[in-house]
Formats: C-alpha cells, sequence, structure tokens
C-alpha cells in the first residue's frame, strides 16, 4: 500500500461463481426481498455484499490511474447476456442500467483526462426476446379482435 490508501494491485473476488445481477444485489442492500420471496438471493449464493459494477469500475480506476505508462480496463455487464437469454426482462434491464452506471464513471474519470478513450459496444446478439405473433394491419384492427383467454 501507499501512503495514501489506495493499494498497488488489486483483486476482487465476491462470489463462487458468477456474481448476482445488479436487481438481486439492489434489493438486499435495500433489505426488501423481492415480490414473492421470502428471502435474498445474493444470501442463497452465500455473498451478501457484492459490490454493484459502477463500484467496481471506480475502485480499478483508482488503482490503474497510478500507472504513468497508461492502462486497459475492460469492464463487462456480463449478465445483460444471461439474462436476455433466459428472457428476464426485470433483470436484463437492471443489469443494463448497472452498465450504464459503470460508463458513467468512466465518462467522468475521462473528462479529467485528456489521453483517456472510451469504448462501449456489445459483445454480440443474442436475438433479444421472443415476440410471439405479429401485428396484421393497423391498431384499430387490432384493437377491434375479440378478447382471448
Amino acid at each position: 500500500m501507499n501512503g495514501i490508501g489506495t493499494p498497488n494491485k488489486l483483486l476482487g473476488l465476491f462470489g463462487f461463481g458468477n456474481m448476482n445481477v445488479a436487481l438481486d444485489k439492489i434489493a438486499k442492500r435495500r433489505g426488501t426481498p423481492l415480490p414473492g420471496s421470502t428471502s435474498f438471493v445474493v444470501d442463497d449464493y452465500r455473498a451478501p455484499d457484492q459490490p454493484m459494477l459502477d463500484e467496481m469500475t471506480a475502485a480499478a480506476l483508482r488503482v490503474l490511474a497510478r500507472d504513468r505508462d497508461g492502462f486497459v480496463l475492460m469492464v463487462e455487464g456480463a449478465h445483460i447476456d444471461k439474462q436476455s437469454h433466459a428472457m428476464d426482462a426485470e433483470r436484463a434491464i437492471g443489469d443494463t442500467l448497472e452498465f450504464d452506471r459503470a460508463v458513467e464513471v468512466a465518462r467522468r474519470f475521462a473528462d479529467k483526462a485528456d489521453d483517456t478513450l472510451i469504448i462501449v459496444l456489445a459483445d454480440h446478439e443474442c436475438s433479444g426476446f421472443s415476440i410471439i405473433g405479429a401485428l396484421a394491419g393497423t391498431v384499430e384492427n387490432l384493437q377491434n379482435l375479440p378478447q382471448t383467454t
């Protein structure tokens, strides 16, 4: 460690496998189980105090910024893809928002450094969520169709 409290190296190990999604981490932080649940998913995974992606990004930037030769930092919102495959819209959207906050942390860092480039991209398209059916005709025609169960 140096004298100002920022380590020279940093390693974060926060779970026994994949970290939990933002929705589940936030539920634990708020102390409010998700609807239909009496426990917290992060507790079930025995990792109740996982950091958010923006917090990890900020910690990494504090350490990496000390390198006079520069650095490359790759930050991934991996659960956006995983939750999209599972068609879990709530968790996919929550992790997209979490990733957006991490990008904002990087953007604020870059605003203070004149030699920083941020590239944001998707690793691949996972064909999104399945949409069953299609609209043939107008919305008015759709509204006039008989209701079904």
